[in-house]
């Protein structure tokens, strides 16, 4: 999956502008702040598979709080201070990095959420072997 992730990526990257352009022809002001979101956007790709999957590994663990914050962190909790913040400091910078950033700061929330059930896990199947 990451591998797959990671490809697309890499085309994402290299053909932003087209991508761009196909949605939002004659605009190259659009097209030019969109490739760059884009861009910066093709660098937190892998994650997603990360963030989906520890979603779902939580929800089918009964963890539905964590399952849940999870959830609306990258398009909720985290996104919307985000758009808020950043674009009165750095401008439509702060726009085009704040999915990504969102990106990066759900993953980081993730890996201790999911690392918690694995050990867990991973605790009684070794109980269950004894």
């Amino acid at each position: 999956m990451s591998v797959l992730l990671i490809v697309l990526a890499v085309a994402e990257f290299i053909w932003a502008s087209p991508i761009v352009g196909f949605f939002r022809k004659g605009d190259p002001d659009v097209i030019e702040i969109g490739s760059i979101a884009l861009r910066l956007r093709c660098f937190t790709l892998v994650f997603s598979s990360w963030i989906t999957i520890s979603n779902m590994l939580l929800q089918t663990t009964g963890k539905m709080w964590r399952a849940s914050i999870l959830g609306f962190a990258r398009q909720g909790i985290i996104l919307i201070p985000i758009v808020w913040i950043l674009p009165p400091f750095i401008g439509i910078w702060g726009i085009q990095i704040a999915q990504p950033l969102a990106d990066l700061i759900t993953f980081m929330m993730s890996v201790p959420m999911t690392m918690s059930v694995i050990r867990k896990m991973n605790e009684g199947a070794s109980r269950d072997l004894s």
